[in-house]
């Protein structure tokens, strides 16, 4: 099994992307004038692929969608077209569970940032209307659709399949003492190529001893990490910040959301609440993982094993029902009685019992072993305490799949 795949379309005449090219990424190339390249103008979508099926792919296409709408984009390629190829990556390279990266840039262009004018579609043959007795048949020149609008208007289009795990261990944070997420700005709307400013907060983390980096935002606030969504358990409930923020419409937040699993902050999360205790548990979200934040400017969480199992394994037991956990004692999901028997165990409450946005007295814990046995380390003091965060955050995120 290869590690990973790529494939790279090239436009052609009819609107139609052609054969294209496949091969591992590093042989694979693309124009020295593509926009994407120089300018970083493109848009990107990052999908879970399990068992060879692309996961939530339709929240994944309308943001990509509406990502080249904001910017001014052509439209990308349409399902059927991804979906077909991505059916071929995976046969070609044997991965079945990885991380499937599509690739939309605004294409090739000149000198300057002005976007390059495309010319209109060629007309198509002429359609017959009608016969008069005694007249020739009448005809209309018409202009058709080609079979691919996304390749007859410049676009480039390519992506990449690779061999991936989600993660769910715990990561030490830094707030980035330079970097920021810009509340009103386009680009903080859209998932762009431009991450250089993920890429430098980054740094900043590995250079302080950490693992990733939390983005403030410019109109207060903590935003997000350099790849993923934040969420915090404040009062019992959990919140991540608003779009308002600048933080990018992130597909498993939204997820969240829709499931009254989360909420939106209505005040700006302030960097404070995970120095002083006021945030009993926090994580970042993804496609590819929920892991939990141990440590945040080299200060502990407070008693993050046992807070963040009741909170996310109770939450997501409860709302979700089934296999994860919620009607192990027979109340009803979301009512703050579920799960007090059963599979799920109990859990231990503390922060989140009685939650309604949760659901259930934390849970039916969350399948059983994930609420129930979290074991007693604190995260950074052993593998027993990564083990016990781990668990409950993968839950969560595997109930919004």
């Amino acid at each position: 099994m290869a590690e990973s795949i790529a494939w790279i379309g090239a436009a052609q005449a009819d609107g139609s992307w052609g054969a294209g090219a496949w091969g591992p990424p590093d042989q694979l190339s693309l124009p020295l004038d593509d926009r994407g390249l120089l300018l970083a103008d493109g848009l990107f979508e990052t999908l879970l692929l399990q068992r060879g099926e692309p996961q939530l792919l339709e929240l994944h296409l309308q943001r990509w969608r509406e990502g080249a709408a904001r910017l001014g984009m052509a439209p990308p390629p349409d399902r059927a077209t991804v979906v077909q190829l991505a059916a071929e990556a995976v046969r070609r390279s044997g991965i079945r569970n990885g991380a499937l990266r599509l690739n939309w840039s605004r294409g090739s262009g000149g000198r300057g940032l002005e976007p390059p004018r495309r010319p209109p579609p060629a007309a198509s043959a002429e359609r017959p209307l009608g016969r008069s007795p005694g007249k020739p048949i009448a005809s209309l020149p018409t202009r058709e659709q080609p079979p691919n609008p996304a390749a007859a208007a410049g676009g480039r289009f390519w992506l990449q399949l690779s061999a991936a795990t989600p993660l769910f261990t715990p990561l030490r944070v830094i707030i980035s003492p330079t970097e920021r997420r810009c509340a009103t700005s386009l680009l903080s709307r859209v998932k762009t190529f431009a991450y250089g400013a993920s890429i430098q907060a980054r740094r900043q983390a590995q250079a302080a001893g950490a693992d990733d980096a939390l983005l403030a935002s410019t109109a207060g606030g903590l935003c997000c990490g350099t790849v993923a969504n934040l969420l915090v358990h404040w009062r019992g409930r959990w919140l991540t910040p608003p779009l308002s923020s600048g933080c990018l419409p992130g597909v498993m937040r939204r997820r969240a959301l829709e499931l009254g699993l989360v909420l939106e902050a209505e005040l700006p999360i302030a960097a404070a609440w995970l120095r002083d205790g006021s945030v009993s548990a926090a994580l970042l979200l993804n496609s590819l993982g929920c892991r939990p934040i141990s440590h945040c400017d080299g200060v502990p969480l407070p008693d993050p094993t046992a807070r963040a199992a009741a909170a996310a394994g109770g939450e997501a037991g409860g709302k979700t029902g089934g296999d994860a956990g919620g009607k192990t004692g027979g109340g009803e999901v979301g009512d703050g009685e579920a799960g007090d028997g059963g599979a799920g165990g109990s859990g231990e409450a503390d922060g989140a019992a009685g939650d309604k946005a949760g659901g259930g007295e934390a849970g039916g814990a969350a399948g059983g072993d994930a609420g129930g046995k979290r074991g007693s380390g604190r995260a950074g003091d052993g593998e027993a305490g990564g083990r016990a965060m781990a668990a409950p955050a993968e839950v969560l995120w595997r109930s919004l799949l």
